[in-house]
């Protein structure tokens, strides 16, 4: 088949807005933020979009399915992700802690193929320049960084005034999309079977809950579902969890 001009710039139009719309259903908010099953999929789309375009011998029809085919199962793989946690750090890997009080994780730098100039331009950009005022440093699933400083690099609060506050540091996950997290529990020291009564007596049900955490001061945090109102409550937990 002889080379159209002008089938090929309609084929470009349709792949770009068809692109467009099958991007926009995955769900994904920024491109630079890719998991590696999200790039493998940006990198396929893009492929079959081409071929689809400059092989003008083939159908519509053979670029169209692969696309809707690859959109379906990152679809698909999302919703597995949301029902099936363990299932993440398979795909997304979990976040990393790189500085914990003060003290880099060398292995946790290893692992990331991450070396110290690596690290201290993440610190520059997050307006930090002692690794000894870092309390946690996490490199996320998003693939970014985020810091924690320690108080005494903390800017002003409303509690050293003397205001009300909470307690810092990281927050760690209870209870997510309804199920029990038993390794947040296991880590914050937490019995589920006394918090389950603390929620039971705030009128909380642990399946109309979508996510608890609980911080360093024992402050937890609850936000219901949706379809249970979507309200918020905040508990203060015993020493004894």
């Amino acid at each position: 088949m002889p080379f159209s001009a002008w089938d090929a710039f309609l084929r470009t139009v349709f792949f770009y807005f068809f692109l467009l719309l099958m991007v926009r259903l995955t769900g994904k908010h920024s491109v630079g933020r890719l998991s590696p099953f999200d790039f493998v999929v940006t990198i396929m789309l893009a492929e079959t979009a081409t071929m689809a375009i400059e092989d003008q011998s083939k159908p519509l029809a053979a670029g169209v399915v692969p696309i809707v085919t690859l959109v379906g199962l990152e679809i698909a793989l999302a919703y597995v992700m949301l029902k099936v946690p363990w299932l993440r750090p398979w795909i997304s890997d979990r976040p990393t802690v790189v500085i914990r009080h003060g003290r880099i994780d060398e292995q946790a730098l290893r692992r990331l193929r991450f070396n110290l100039d690596d690290l201290m331009e993440e610190l520059r950009l997050k307006n930090v320049t002692s690794v000894q005022d870092v309390e946690y440093a996490v490199w996320e699933r998003s693939g970014e960084f985020s810091v924690v400083l320690r108080p005494p690099a903390q800017p002003l609060r409303p509690v050293d005034l003397g205001l009300e506050g909470t307690a810092g540091g990281l927050p760690i996950v209870l209870v997510e999309d309804g199920r029990w997290n038993r390794s947040g529990l296991k880590a914050a020291g937490v019995d589920h079977r006394r918090l389950e009564q603390r929620l039971e007596a705030e009128g909380v049900r642990v399946r109309d809950v979508l996510l608890v955490t609980v911080n360093q001061g024992g402050e937890v945090f609850v936000q219901l579902k949706q379809r249970a109102g979507g309200g918020q409550h905040r508990l203060q937990l015993d020493p004894e969890g």
